[in-house]
């Protein structure tokens, strides 16, 4: 599979998105970003997305209580 393939077949999150998912507010999306505790992100064209199955790998690996 070509890096062009795989990248069309990612499934990318706006930060938006990510924040419905965890049920936060996106301050704190912004604010895990900036301190690097959330998960990995890219920009493209300025703009912030988070890969699906980076962000499922990230909540993997949290602790649970």
């Amino acid at each position: 599979m070509t890096a062009e393939v795989e990248s069309a077949e990612t499934h990318w999150l706006t930060s938006d998105d990510l924040a419905r998912l965890l049920q936060v507010k996106p301050g704190t999306i912004a604010n895990w970003r900036t301190s690097h505790k959330g998960p990995p992100f890219v920009r493209i064209g300025g703009f912030v997305r988070y890969r699906s199955d980076a962000v499922r790998s990230w909540i993997e690996t949290q602790p649970t209580t």
